[in-house]
C-alpha cells in the first residue's frame, strides 16, 4: 500500500512540476496575444486529464494561429485582384467576396471546435454571428448561381438575406451590450 502512494505521490510531483514549468515559461505574442506554444500546448494534453483545457489538433492550430493574419490579407489580395480582373460584374464581386466571407466564418467555427479553452463567455456570442454569416453567404453564392435559371426565387433569397443580416446585426449589438455590461 505505501508503494502505491509512492507511486501516486511521484506522479502528481511530476505533473505539478511540469505544469509549473509551463506557467512560468515566457511566450511570444503573436498578432492574437498570447497564447501557448506547440510544446505547451503537448505538455498540457499529455499531462492533464480534464478534456475542456486540452487542444485537439494542437500542431495544426499552433500553425494557424501563428500564418492565419499573414495568409488572409494574401488570399483577400488574390481574390480583389481576380474579381477587378476576370469577374468585373456584380455577381463576380459577390461570389468571391461571400466566398471570402464563409472561409472566414468557417474557420471562426473550427477554432472554436477545435480548441476547447477558447470556448469561454464572449466566444459562444462570436461563434452565433458567425454562424449567421455562413449562412448568408450560403444565400449570396446560391443566389449568384440559381437565380438566372429561375427569376422568382429572388423573393426566397431576398427574405433570408435580410434575416441573415438582421440576426448577424443582432448578434453584434448582444456582444457589444455584453462588453458594455461587463465593464460597468
Amino acid at each position: 500500500m505505501d508503494q502505491i502512494k509512492n507511486v501516486v505521490n511521484k506522479t502528481v510531483h511530476v505533473t505539478d512540476t511540469i505544469i509549473q514549468k509551463i506557467r512560468k515559461t515566457q511566450n511570444k505574442p503573436s498578432v492574437f496575444g498570447k497564447a501557448p506554444s506547440l510544446s505547451q500546448m503537448r505538455l498540457i494534453n499529455e499531462t492533464t486529464k480534464d478534456k475542456k483545457n486540452q487542444f485537439r489538433g494542437a500542431m495544426f492550430w499552433y500553425y494557424y494561429r501563428v500564418y492565419y493574419p499573414y495568409i488572409f490579407p494574401i488570399i483577400f489580395l488574390i481574390f480583389m485582384i481576380v474579381t477587378l480582373t476576370k469577374y468585373n460584374t456584380i455577381e463576380g464581386q459577390l461570389v468571391f467576396g461571400a466566398s471570402l466571407s464563409l472561409l472566414g466564418g468557417l474557420s471562426v467555427i473550427g477554432s472554436y471546435i477545435m480548441i476547447l479553452p477558447w470556448r469561454k463567455h464572449p466566444s459562444v456570442l462570436v461563434l452565433y454571428r458567425s454562424l449567421t454569416n455562413i449562412i448568408f453567404s450560403i444565400n449570396i453564392l446560391l443566389e449568384a448561381f440559381t437565380t438566372n435559371l429561375n427569376p422568382t426565387n429572388c423573393r426566397n433569397y431576398a427574405v433570408i438575406t435580410h434575416f441573415t443580416l438582421l440576426a448577424s446585426e443582432s448578434w453584434l449589438t448582444t456582444i457589444a451590450s455584453d462588453l458594455v455590461y461587463s465593464l460597468t
